[in-house]
């Protein structure tokens, strides 16, 4: 993957990753301790022979790594919100004009009209 494109070019081949096997979560806890607190996540899982791809995503956007119970999966997941305002940034710079970009542009809205993300700490991370 990396080794025959430039660092440009592979963050557009990770954006266009994203949108085709990427998942944008945002909900509320129904029970436990964080009942009623908000979540946000991009997760993607693939096949575990192709967990390489995924470390080669976390380089770029930090996330975890980790295998599925009982399935042939590897997930990576961005839930901390150091990391989500750095995919927010990725998102914003090399994610556009694909299918998935209505699905982040409603997720980005939701998690910043519940205030689970400030739009001041996005601007922040964008300087």
């Amino acid at each position: 993957y990396y080794t025959f494109m430039n660092d440009t070019n592979f963050k557009y081949w990770v954006a266009g990753f994203i949108a085709g096997e990427g998942y944008f979560g945002y909900g509320t806890y129904k029970k436990g301790v964080n009942s009623g607190k908000n979540w946000a996540q991009l997760s993607i899982t693939l096949n575990k022979n192709d967990s390489d791809i995924l470390y080669e995503i976390q380089k770029i956007l930090e996330g975890t790594i980790y295998l599925q119970n009982s399935k042939n999966a590897i997930r990576f997941c961005i839930q901390k919100r150091s990391s989500l305002l750095k995919l927010i940034k990725f998102c914003d710079t090399y994610m556009y004009d694909c299918n998935k970009n209505k699905q982040y542009i409603e997720w980005k809205k939701k998690i910043l009209e519940s205030n689970y993300l400030k739009e001041k700490d996005i601007h922040i991370q964008n300087n």
